[in-house]
């Protein structure tokens, strides 16, 4: 069981019910709701919102401000593993069917779509061009890199799977920090520090993953 330091439990809850408030009442059919719902039943570390919440704070913002960018890449990051459990057939996500095996392929793609776009819905409202620069930067990388696991095979370089998962994984991640630090009302010259050395640090972490992934295949979104 994980364990998690004081500061990260204390912005736990917020998040979640930011998260519980935004996705309740988007349609008048409760199914259609239910849905949309399904991937946070099952828990999760939440790390990506918790990097934006505290790097908000660790730059002299408020961290108040950011529980709304917080939930945001929490919704978007659910979105991208509705499309990856969905391209990769997987049955099983955190001890849980996965949403295309509880419900339909199609209600799964839709919620997916429906998730990514809720997330950048709801970090439009900063009005504020770097958060959606870097949102719509991360949105194309992990696409890119879903699209180059999907053409790769088992055979794949080292430097193949790391990239994939640089795309897939890291630049969520970066983005995190980064929007964080927009909240916080930081230059661009930081900004792009943030992001990049956020990413840097995820692509190292996973380059130690190395045998796991020629052996399970590349780029596998967690």
């Amino acid at each position: 069981m994980s364990v998690f330091p004081p500061v990260f439990k204390s912005w736990r809850g917020p998040i979640q019910e930011k998260i519980d408030n935004t996705l309740e009442t988007n349609f008048d059919r409760e199914e259609a709701n239910q849905i949309i719902k399904y991937m946070f039943k099952t828990g999760g570390k939440r790390c990506r919102p918790l990097l934006v919440v505290l790097s908000t704070k660790a730059l002299g913002g408020n961290p108040e401000d950011a529980l709304d960018a917080a939930a945001a890449l929490e919704i978007i990051h659910a979105a991208t593993l509705v499309f990856d459990d969905l391209i990769d057939k997987d049955q099983v996500r955190r001890g849980a069917p996965t949403i295309h095996m509880a419900f339909s392929n199609e209600k799964a793609l839709t919620s997916g779509l429906f998730l990514a776009s809720k997330g950048v819905q709801l970090l439009s409202n900063y009005k504020n061009a770097e958060v959606m620069r870097m949102i719509g930067s991360t949105l194309v990388d992990v696409s890119r890199g879903e699209l180059l696991d999907i053409i790769s095979d088992l055979n794949a370089s080292v430097s193949e799977c790391i990239a994939i998962a640089d795309l897939k994984t890291a630049s969520l991640f970066g983005s995190a920090a980064g929007i964080g630090a927009a909240i916080a009302g930081v230059r661009v010259r930081i900004l792009l520090a943030c992001r990049n050395s956020e990413g840097q640090a995820e692509w190292r972490s996973r380059s130690k993953m190395t045998c796991s992934i020629s052996t399970t295949g590349p780029g596998n979104n967690f």
